[in-house]
């Protein structure tokens, strides 16, 4: 079995809530997607300096409704100390693809 496929069958069997910097990036919206498909909570943020609204956008209709009440979208910077100490409280775990 290929260590995507242990990976993903690791993330279905517990429901956790990720989440992931640079989320309107290529990267990060395909991971946010893929999570969203197995069940997973996400918690995205971005500041759109190199990610696009777009990527949300395919993002969010790549997946049903209910899936999409699993995703939550904040536009912010992850220089800003107070909105990162609050968004990770929540997170079990964080995935930081924000970058310049």
């Amino acid at each position: 079995m290929s260590v995507y496929k242990n990976c993903l069958d690791l993330i279905q069997k517990k429901r956790r809530t990720w989440l992931i910097t640079g989320v309107a990036g290529f990267i990060g919206s395909h991971v946010a997607q893929t999570l969203l498909l197995y069940n997973q909570r996400v918690v995205g943020l971005d500041n759109f300096s190199t990610g696009k609204q777009e990527n949300i956008e395919e993002l969010k209709s790549a997946i049903s409704p209910q899936q999409r009440e699993n995703f939550t979208f904040f536009s912010g910077d992850i220089r800003d100390p107070e909105l990162c100490s609050h968004l990770c409280k929540e997170a079990d775990v964080i995935l930081h693809q924000a970058a310049l």
